[in-house]
């Protein structure tokens, strides 16, 4: 037998599925059949391990063979430095938000947002020519440029003049979202938005019932006007042109099988379920919040919805699809959330109503929660934009994984991403005790889920058709 060498790695137990997840800092991954296994792998009693376990260990740079120990730890060491610098040099997402106003009084809002007749909250058409000329100065071969709010149709002007300036600036293969409730959807702006590479995204909660107690609307029935906006856009820009996401509160959880059947009606292909950010009106709105055990519950009632949907047709949950992107192609996967360092200012850019610029959207929501100027990343105004200061730097500084308390041994490390920002809302430290932290029990929670997925051999072929 050879001579094996242990490699850096760290495990899981999986209780409902009796299996031990093995993991290491490149997202190569291994199942052992149960815990004696491991307890032979840690003590190197390798003549106690099966031939076929060995070789599943090996291919996964989980061990190595003697000869190989230094080459092995030097690949691993190179693919690692690889993802951090393609985290750092990754995709930019770039924020616009037209006005702070809104036609909506959702109970979960994020942003704080204002009413809408309310003035002094709309961006300044002057800067439109000053973020297009800090946006040209950044490398990369083409931009995404959403417009939130607020509600952005409340100040359409301000998009069709930004759009008609970027494409001129920046060139035609900038694409853009409206990011909407679709309230102040109308025939003009559809009109307008037509032969160009502009798709909407919005919000639909459920069933009637509960999206009209999610998104409340004072002047309209806030579920027929969104069903009626998303059908619309349907038709005269097409079904590729809107997608939606739910967000789940404790009304939510009342009808998991509702909310998916709602998507499925309207011609949707996959659904988006995302659950509540501790920020903006959120974080003071008592009665809509549950614990990651109750999502949990909620979300795999869905999730087996959809599984049943899916023997007569495609349809598929995005958490899932990009959880899973991130375990089985770690390298293709750009979703900002889930990025050690922070995706923080590296993969985003928010340039407020005011001139204000952040680093991610939770930034702008957090501002506007508590005025703290550290959160500022710079003004539009400025002549020099460098939003990479000593604050932002130490702050994705302690956003490296592999050496944050709590997770550095983690055998969800290299899959999860740094929040720094939900910690700094609710416990006041970037960093966070991850030990009493509502996010990191959630991360564990769906990380057990998906792998228990990928163990199911029926699921799996499901899953990976959703990747394809």
């Amino acid at each position: 037998m050879c001579n094996y060498k242990l490699l850096p790695f760290t495990f899981r137990y999986l209780a409902t599925i009796d299996k031990v997840l093995l993991s290491n800092i490149n997202g190569n991954f291994c199942f052992l059949d149960d815990m004696s296994q491991l307890d032979n792998l840690v003590k190197n009693d390798f003549d106690k391990i099966d031939k076929d376990v060995l070789d599943r260990l090996l291919a996964n740079n989980l061990i190595a063979e003697e000869d190989e120990l230094d080459s092995k730890i030097n690949l691993m060491a190179t693919n690692y430095a690889t993802s951090i610098n393609e985290t750092l040099y990754g995709s930019l997402l770039i924020l616009i938000i037209p006005t702070l106003r809104c036609d909506h009084d959702c109970g979960y809002c994020q942003v704080s947002r204002v009413s809408p007749t309310a003035s002094g909250y709309d961006a300044s058409f002057n800067d439109i020519g000053l973020i297009i000329s800090h946006l040209k100065k950044i490398d990369t071969p083409s931009l995404k440029i959403e417009f939130q709010g607020g509600e952005p149709l409340l100040n359409k002007a301000y998009i069709k003049q930004f759009y008609n300036l970027a494409i001129k600036k920046l060139g035609s293969e900038t694409c853009f979202v409206v990011c909407s409730a679709l309230g102040p959807l109308d025939s003009d702006f559809i009109g307008w938005c037509k032969g160009k590479n502009i798709t909407f995204s919005t919000s639909l909660d459920g069933i009637e019932k509960t999206h009209i107690k999610n998104r409340v609307a004072k002047e309209f029935n806030s579920y027929q006007n969104t069903v009626k906006g998303i059908r619309y856009i349907q038709k005269e820009l097409g079904y590729d042109k809107v997608n939606a996401l739910a967000t789940v509160t404790r009304e939510s959880l009342l009808n998991p099988h509702g909310l998916i059947d709602e998507y499925v009606d309207l011609g949707f292909e996959n659904v988006f379920l995302r659950p509540l950010s501790p920020l903006g009106f959120a974080y003071k709105n008592q009665g809509i919040e549950y614990t990651p055990e109750m999502y949990m519950d909620f979300y795999k009632k869905c999730m087996e919805h959809i599984f049943e949907i899916n023997r007569t047709k495609p349809f598929s949950e995005e958490t899932a699809v990009i959880y899973l992107k991130k375990i089985l192609f770690p390298t293709l996967s750009g979703y900002v959330d889930l990025q050690s360092p922070s995706g923080l200012l590296l993969n985003a850019l928010v340039f407020n109503y005011d001139g204000n610029v952040f680093g991610s959207d939770e930034t702008r929501m957090l501002w506007e929660m508590t005025g703290n100027p550290e959160l500022v990343a710079g003004n539009i105004k400025s002549e020099i934009l460098n939003p990479i200061n000593d604050v932002s730097i130490n702050l994705l500084a302690d956003t490296f994984l592999t050496c944050s308390p709590g997770c550095e041994d983690c055998a969800y490390q290299s899959y999860c991403g740094a929040d720094p920002l939900y910690h700094l809302a609710t416990q006041g430290d970037h960093v966070g005790d991850k030990a009493v932290s509502d996010y990191c029990k959630l991360q564990r929670y769906l990380f057990d889920y998906f792998f228990e997925l990928l163990n199911d051999v029926k699921k799996r072929e499901v899953i990976l058709k959703w990747l394809t």
